[in-house]
């Protein structure tokens, strides 16, 4: 007996994760994750969720406090009250008025390529900027 139809990952609000996280399916976060999350799919950092570390995905919304870097390969989407300390890279970004961000945004092809070889050579450590 299957209980969930559609495969996802799930940290709720009064969970703190620390490690990496590799998925093939979509990523929400309501709670606090300090490390790296991988997905093939679509990740999602709720209002009450607190991120610390880079996301490489095939999208995003994000909502919640970010200190990292974030890489999409089609979308990103930035709303309040999210607070963001870190550059965000994707083809398209979209980021909501009243939104806090402290870092670059990218959405250029081109430039995303350079950027997500760069961000993969970083991903161990969440702190460090990249800087050109």
């Amino acid at each position: 007996m299957k209980l969930f139809k559609q495969k996802m990952t799930y940290i709720s609000e009064n969970i703190k994760f620390t490690g990496d996280i590799e998925a093939n399916a979509d990523v929400t976060i309501d709670g606090e994750v300090y490390g790296t999350i991988r997905s093939t799919k679509h990740v999602e950092l709720g209002p009450t969720s607190r991120f610390e570390g880079d996301i490489e995905s095939d999208s995003a919304l994000v909502c919640g406090f970010v200190k990292g870097s974030i890489v999409t390969r089609r979308s990103l989407e930035v709303r309040k009250p999210a607070t963001v300390h870190g550059d965000l890279v994707s083809a398209l970004v979209q980021v909501e008025s009243g939104v806090v961000i402290q870092g670059k945004i990218v959405s250029s092809p081109e430039e995303q390529k350079g950027l997500l070889a760069v961000a993969s050579d970083h991903a161990t450590d969440c702190y460090e900027t990249v800087e050109e």
